[in-house]
């Protein structure tokens, strides 16, 4: 009995990874934040990983790094969920959880951040995020809203 059920999960989870797939890859973008009246601009490169559950599914982790100065970077694990496609374009929204370090304080958020990738081949996407709505917190301000001008990028996306 424990051999058949095991043959039956390991059966199912055969099935379910064929379907899935690793992806990987790297973007630039740019912030615009405002907080106690102070405004910080920070350019940043973002390489990551993720994987693909369905077409419409997936997960991932991507890493900020500020390369205009060195004084910001976040860990940014995500959930996409692919809401339109249109030919080879699709429109999704990711929920992200940022941790990370400003000028040497803390900070961390809770959003949701609008996307479109773009199919170039059946291997490589071109992918674009712009805007953040959410809560942020930097130290010990913390703030709820839409920032435009928050979490822009543009990159690449290459599937295994």
């Amino acid at each position: 009995m424990k051999k058949l059920i095991l043959t039956v999960v390991a059966v199912f989870a055969i099935a379910f990874c064929a379907n899935a797939q690793f992806y990987g890859g790297a973007g630039f973008g740019f912030n615009l934040v405002t907080s106690d009246g102070h405004t910080s601009s920070s350019l940043h490169f973002t390489p990551g990983v993720g994987y693909t559950f369905s077409e419409r599914s997936s997960a991932g982790i991507y890493l900020a790094l500020d390369i205009a100065g060195g004084t910001q970077w976040t860990i940014n694990p995500y959930y996409r969920f692919t809401f339109a496609s249109v030919k080879n374009a699709h429109f999704f929204t990711e929920a992200k959880l940022k941790i990370g370090q400003t000028r040497g304080v803390t900070m961390w958020g809770l959003g949701l951040v609008p996307g479109l990738a773009f199919s170039l081949t059946d291997k490589l996407d071109i992918v674009a995020r712009a805007g953040y709505l959410g809560l942020e917190s930097v130290g010990s301000s913390t703030a709820f809203g839409l920032n435009i001008l928050q979490d822009n990028e543009i990159g690449v996306q290459y599937k295994f």
